[in-house]
């Protein structure tokens, strides 16, 4: 590596020659679409890196971010000497092999190209992301894609590891992701323009509606509550103490093209959603197993024979119903609807393990049987009374909120009673969603919470359609 840097001293400059840079951004591994990805066979590299500061253990104990000199070749021949830096606040503290940037080390005025290695985390650990975890995650970034999302490029890779101290390999064969950097996606969305944001607050009205509601349905489909957009987040995010909080996590918003267009939102890191299927230990740092979360939120009397995926499915896609304009919804909704057959394709010829097409198929087979169950729940319009029977006037609660989601009891048919009749229903929730303030009682009596009842009755007139 000396050599090709000159007289210069690349561990401490990382100043290449024109020459070098020209000739490594040429050789740097092709990165495909996501989609296509899934049926090519994985690329093998060889990462030379100082294990004591990237991969040992005592490495991740610091949160300062530290360049180290590193060299990627692709079989026998010398592909680019590199910038190396540990990333990702979660992998930094728990993984052996934790995700890396990877840069040319150009000059500051130059164009940086970047990679992200997204590692299969440990070797023998069960709790934290591993190898066949990682078919699941190019399974999550393939499904993105056929949101017609704004999407990263990846491609799977093989790594040998060299410690660079000694020269010699220490752990090969390691599967992993190679992740473009968004500042490339932003360049082709933005027509050569890299305008994007990772970080900071913001509004929504600064964000494509249409793309925002895709990308909110995205996440439903692959059951992630790690990502928020300013103030929309999903409904895992409520029982957190950052729910008033407005700002950006794991969705980078690309563009716009010109001033006045709104941006592109595009997700990332998805280590969290259940289709990636890292197991529960992880799953419960974003807020709780969806298990959990859904003994909490629903009532244990709705939906009954639907698997619990789906239901939580179906919460997830009232609350989304709740955050998007009526036109945004109704057409992200209307793309998605003849998806299916699509996303199955592509989960069938997928090049990943069993495990991760069976948790695939799952998630797209509860979430279109939640879209399905969705159209034949109602909605409150306004807040009124829940009565304890037909006709009388003892009340369940004293208001039901409006907005809240119903099941008609079986054998009340809605549509074919009389407007100023009554009719039987069953509260889906138990507690409400509150933007800014997370969950609260949805059935008050007496100025008190009281229970939400297994059925009552409601004015046919004060319900609609909830889709």
């Amino acid at each position: 590596m000396a050599a090709l840097c000159g007289a210069a001293s690349c561990g401490q400059t990382f100043r290449f020659s024109a020459e070098v840079r020209a000739r490594a951004a040429k050789q740097l591994p092709p990165l495909d679409d996501a989609r296509a990805e899934l049926t090519v066979a994985p690329l093998g590299l060889q990462l030379t890196l100082p294990f004591d500061r990237t991969l040992d253990a005592s490495a991740h104990v610091s949160s300062a971010a530290v360049d180290v000199l590193g060299e990627l070749r692709a079989g026998d021949k010398l592909v680019t000497p590199l910038r190396v830096r540990r990333i990702g606040n979660f992998s930094r503290l728990t993984c052996s092999y934790p995700k890396l940037l990877l840069a040319l080390p150009d000059d500051e005025r130059a164009p940086r190209r970047s990679y992200i290695v997204l590692s299969h985390c440990n070797d023998k650990s069960t709790l934290f992301l591993d190898g066949h975890h990682l078919g699941g995650m190019r399974l999550a970034f393939a499904l993105h894609a056929a949101f017609d999302l704004p999407t990263l490029r990846v491609r799977r890779v093989r790594i040998d590891y060299v410690d660079s101290a000694h020269q010699k390999p220490r752990r090969a064969h390691k599967p992993a992701l190679l992740v473009e950097h968004v500042r490339d996606l932003a360049a082709r969305a933005g027509g050569g323009l890299a305008r994007y944001r990772l970080s900071g607050g913001g509004e929504l009205s600064s964000v494509d509606d249409v793309m925002l509601a895709r990308l909110h349905l995205f996440q439903i489909l692959i059951n992630n509550g790690d990502w928020k957009v300013y103030s929309l987040q999903p409904l895992a995010r409520y029982i957190r103490r950052d729910t008033p909080r407005a700002y950006l996590h794991n969705v980078a918003l690309v563009g716009p093209r010109a001033p006045g267009q709104p941006a592109l939102p595009s997700a990332f890191d998805f280590d969290i959603s259940t289709l990636v299927g890292v197991p529960r230990g992880v799953a419960e740092l974003s807020g709780g197993s969806y298990e959990e979360l859904l003994s909490a939120i629903a009532s244990p009397h709705v939906l009954r024979g639907e698997s619990s995926l789906s239901r939580w499915a179906v919460l997830n896609l009232i609350h989304f119903l709740r955050r998007h304009g009526a036109d945004a919804a109704r057409r992200a909704l209307a793309f998605v609807a003849p998806k299916r057959a699509l996303f199955d394709a592509l989960v069938a010829r997928a090049r990943v393990g069993a495990d991760a097409k069976k948790r695939a198929r799952e998630h797209v087979a509860a979430f279109y049987r939640a879209l399905q169950a969705t159209t034949k729940l109602w909605r409150v319009r306004r807040a009124v009374p829940l009565y304890a029977t037909a006709g009388g006037a003892r009340r369940a609660c004293d208001a039901i909120a409006a907005g809240a989601p119903l099941e008609l009891v079986e054998g009340g048919d809605a549509a074919s009673r009389p407007s100023d009749g009554r009719v039987a229903v069953r509260p889906v929730q138990v507690v409400r969603v509150v933007v800014g303030k997370g969950l609260e009682p949805l059935c008050n009596k007496g100025g008190s919470e009281a229970s939400v009842p297994q059925r009552a009755f409601i004015e046919r007139a004060a319900i609609e359609p909830l889709r």
